[in-house]
This record gives structure tokens, C-alpha cells and sequence, in this order.
């Protein structure tokens, strides 16, 4: 269990972290563009702030559920006060 839930950690940051990129850096890599295009026409929510508050706050309580240590508490407390931001942001 321990290693998926790393894995999910994995995909989940790298995708939340590419929408924060700017847009000419994606583009210059090929896979990356191909990546953020497919989650644009499947996963629209991603693309806005709230979306991507809810991905935020999903990926602190993964942190949350799984934390062994103090730093897996606050990487995950952290994430979900940064998807309650993006949220209050939007409105």
C-alpha cells in the first residue's frame, strides 16, 4: 500500500504542479503538453482554481490518512489549507 499511495502522491503533485507552470515551458516539452492537453479535454476541473483547490485538498488528505511522521502531518495539513485558498480565492 505504501508505495501506491507514493505513486499517487507522484502523478497527483506532477499534476497539480503543471498547471502552476507557465504555459511556454509546457509547451516546450513535448510530453508534458500532450499531458496538460488530455487533462483539459478529461479532467476540466483541473483547469480552474477551484478545481485545483479540490486537488490540493484531495492530496493533503491522502498525506493526512497515510502520516507516520510529524512532517507527513504538516505536508498534508498544508495542502489542504493550500486547496481551502485556492477555493476562497475563487470566490
Amino acid at each position: 500500500v505504501p508505495c501506491v499511495l507514493s505513486l499517487y502522491q507522484v502523478f497527483f503533485s506532477i499534476t497539480a504542479g503543471l498547471f502552476e507552470l507557465r504555459i511556454d515551458w509546457v509547451q516546450a516539452v513535448a510530453v508534458l503538453d500532450a499531458y496538460q492537453n488530455a487533462l483539459l479535454e478529461k479532467a476540466k476541473f483541473a483547469s480552474e482554481i477551484v478545481g485545483r483547490g479540490l486537488l490540493f485538498g484531495f492530496q493533503g488528505s491522502l498525506w493526512l490518512c497515510f502520516a507516520s511522521h510529524s512532517t507527513d502531518s504538516m505536508c498534508g495539513a498544508y495542502l489542504v489549507f493550500v486547496g481551502i485558498m485556492f477555493a476562497c480565492v475563487s470566490y
